[in-house]
């Protein structure tokens, strides 16, 4: 498994206590990092896992490939998704999986009034609303069947399946 934006490491660790052999994270927080390895290595579970600080296009070569590639609110926090994009599928072997704010409109709205307050504010967190239609289309065109969608309020989750 590969999650780029692993946060705590959270997932990895559920997926690792569940049997899996190994599990990497990357996210762009050292302290998120820190605290990953920190409830890793608590939980017995340090040795397969691996946690990287940066960004996941800057630091592609090290990524290997995955059965599963999970991407839970990260696209949406990237300005330029379509490099990350490919290069998340390009290392997805089988299953392909992302979070994004609902494309709805009213999402939208809120969306796009939270980005502006945030830049009037001069916040260095800088939050995006891509056209999530296009981020479909391009999974769907890197070969992916999406093979579940669920939502909330305010986010979606799709899971796609390599069709090859």
């Amino acid at each position: 498994m590969l999650e780029i934006g692993c946060g705590t490491g959270e997932l990895q660790r559920r997926v690792l206590a569940a049997g899996a052999g190994s599990a990497v994270g990357i996210d762009v927080a050292a302290g998120m990092i820190e605290r990953a390895r920190t409830a890793a290595d608590r939980e017995g579970l340090l040795e397969r896992a691996t946690f990287l600080v940066g960004d996941a296009v800057e630091r592609a070569a090290e990524l290997q490939p995955a059965a599963l590639v999970v991407l839970d609110k990260v696209l949406c926090c990237y300005p330029e998704i379509d490099h990350l994009l490919a290069m998340s599928l390009q290392r997805a072997q089988r299953l392909y999986s992302v979070v994004v704010p609902r494309p709805h409109w009213l999402v939208a709205a809120v969306w796009k009034v939270a980005i502006a307050v945030f830049r009037l504010l001069g916040s260095t967190f800088h939050p995006f609303y891509h056209d999530w239609h296009r981020t479909a289309a391009s999974i769907s065109a890197a070969g992916f069947r999406r093979i579940f969608a669920a939502h909330t309020l305010a986010w979606e989750a799709w899971i796609y399946r390599r069709s090859n």
